[in-house]
C-alpha cells in the first residue's frame, strides 16, 4: 500500500486550535482511504516571518547556515505541535526530520541539494 502524501502549509496553522482541525482532516482521510498518509507541515502562520525579523534583529545579514538552522525550527515546533493533537486523538503519528531520515545535504545553504540518502537512519 502506498502511503498518500498530503502537505499542510503556515495558513493551516494560523492559531494553536488550528492543529486539531488539521488533524481531524487527517483522521477523516485515514478512515475514508484506509490508506497510510505521509503529511508534511510548515510553520505556523507567521512564525517564519517572526523568526527571520528575530534574526535581522541581530543582525542585518545571517548567513545561510543560520537561516536553515533557525527556520527548521519552526517545522519542527509545528510537527511536535501536530503530533500531541494526533496522539490525543488516538492517532499514531512518527515524526521525522531529514536527519531521521538519513538525508545528507550538500552545504550551499538555503538550496542544498541532497546527496545520499541512507534508508537505516
Amino acid at each position: 500500500m502506498n502511503p498518500v502524501v498530503v502537505k499542510f502549509g503556515g495558513s493551516s496553522f494560523r492559531k494553536v486550535e488550528s492543529y486539531r482541525s488539521v488533524c481531524e482532516i487527517i483522521t477523516e482521510r485515514l478512515r475514508a482511504r484506509r490508506t497510510r498518509l505521509v503529511v508534511v507541515v510548515s510553520a505556523m502562520y507567521g512564525h517564519t516571518d517572526r523568526l527571520l525579523a528575530a534574526a535581522r534583529s541581530l543582525s542585518p545579514e545571517v548567513s545561510g547556515e543560520a537561516s536553515d538552522l533557525l527556520l527548521t525550527a519552526g517545522e519542527t515546533i509545528s510537527a511536535a505541535l501536530l503530533k500531541i493533537a494526533l496522539d490525543q486523538s488516538g492517532v499514531r503519528a512518527t515524526v521525522l526530520n531529514a536527519y531521521r531520515l538519513g538525508i545528507l545535504s550538500d552545504s550551499n545553504f538555503t538550496q542544498a541539494a541532497i546527496r545520499s540518502v541512507d534508508a537505516n537512519g
